[in-house]
């Protein structure tokens, strides 16, 4: 759990670091482009201003984001000028203030801007800008805006250089952070998962002496209505006890010692032992559990988890009806798998079956003797091997639990 605690720590602050980096970038990116646009706009009103052609000059950025254009811009600038008749006809070409740029190639950009239908725009690597000239005639003037196109790209990838950089230097200090960040917690669930250890094994020496003590009463004066239920209750309690105790012990810091094992081998012990079970409860247990089925784990922890399941089955599954384990290998990974049609399926999202201590039905759960720790305790036997484990339901009345775990 502490593990699990760390990485969404770590992931919930990069995320936050990403979000406020992309937005700092995209604002700053957003600004510098609308500078330039507003600045190459103003440019080319100036430039008209000098071809004598009358300018309304609104609609730009303010000068905080693009100051007016100087003498040196204007001089600088690399654009031409076509003025045409209402028919169509060229009447005038300047090319003086730009190269390697021929009259062909300037008609034809001349041509896409009448074509686009717009007073202004961009034509390839130029921005124009049409206006009336006087009666029945109309100028275009097209601005060179390759150097603003290549410097808004060059600020782009800078900004986005620099944000990786951060981004990764941010990565850096929280995840040296992290565990600095998360002890007061850590601390914290550390000292309850010892209470709740050192409460399991005290409470187990008084249960094993109320029911020894119990079974001896009915030995010599015979079972009893109450005795009975001391030691329906003593079982209970005693379960209870054992599920704490494997939650605790599966998420210890430490974790279990790992080792090969044969799972298949654990399956097969544990049918046998709950076919007798669901026999008495009128129920059918099928198996299908291939030979030579490997995984990393520990292998008293996999029984306890196999145990969960198939008494979980055993207690709510429908009378009369079959309950299903099967073992297969998909991939690299081991899926075992367990069914069955429920007395009354749950009517929370399956995911809800996982929380501890929570009970869909308090009525049931009751009556069946479960205490809503043991898919919890399985869950975390399940995370500590690196693997995942799935509630779904299926037909009207049918629940699955699917366990996928990595191979040896």
């Amino acid at each position: 759990m502490i593990r699990q605690l760390k990485r969404k720590f770590i992931a919930t602050a990069m995320l936050a670091v990403s979000v406020l980096l992309i937005v700092l970038l995209g604002v700053l990116n957003s600004l510098n482009i609308a500078a330039t646009v507003s600045q190459s706009g103003q440019l080319l009103e100036s430039l008209a201003r000098e071809e004598a052609l009358p300018m309304s000059g609104q609609g730009r950025l303010p000068p905080f984001f693009a100051a007016p254009p100087t003498d040196n811009e204007r001089r600088g600038a690399a654009y031409f000028s076509l003025r045409v008749s209402g028919d169509g006809v060229i009447l005038r070409l300047d090319l003086s203030r730009i190269g390697d740029l021929t009259e062909r190639e300037a008609i034809a950009l001349a041509q896409k801007a009448a074509d686009a239908g717009k007073a202004e725009g961009y034509v390839e690597n130029y921005r124009f800008l049409a206006v009336s000239a006087g009666p029945g005639e109309y100028c275009f003037l097209f601005l060179d805006v390759t150097s603003q196109r290549a410097a808004l790209l060059r600020v782009g990838l800078l900004s986005f250089l620099a944000g990786a950089v951060c981004w990764a230097a941010m990565l850096l200090l929280v995840v040296l952070l992290s565990k600095r960040a998360i002890r007061p917690i850590a601390e914290n669930l550390e000292r309850q998962r010892q209470f709740v250890t050192d409460a399991g094994h005290e409470l187990k020496t008084p249960l094993a002496i109320i029911q020894a003590n119990t079974e001896v009463l009915e030995l010599h004066q015979g079972q009893s209505p109450w005795s009975r239920t001391v030691l329906e209750q003593v079982g209970r309690m005693t379960m209870l006890t054992n599920h704490l105790l494997t939650l605790a012990r599966a998420e210890a810091p430490e974790g279990p010692p790992l080792e090969a094992v044969e799972l298949s081998e654990v399956l097969r012990s544990e049918v046998e032992q709950f076919s007798q079970v669901y026999e008495r409860r009128a129920l059918t247990l099928r198996a299908q559990i291939p030979p030579g089925v490997a995984v990393r784990a520990n292998r008293e922890q996999i029984r306890s988890l196999a145990e969960i399941l198939l008494d979980n089955g055993a207690k709510y599954a429908l009378p009369g009806t079959e309950g299903t384990l099967t073992l297969e290998k998909t991939g690299r990974a081991a899926v075992l798998t367990v069914k069955n049609r429920c007395e009354k399926r749950p009517e929370c999202p399956p995911e809800a079956l996982f929380r501890r201590f929570y009970r869909p039905d308090s009525a049931r759960t009751q009556s069946a003797g479960g205490h809503g720790i043991g898919l919890a305790a399985a869950q975390a036997i399940v995370t500590g091997f690196r693997g995942k484990i799935e509630a779904a339901y299926w037909g009207e009345d049918g629940i699955s639990f699917t366990v996928t775990l990595p191979l040896e």
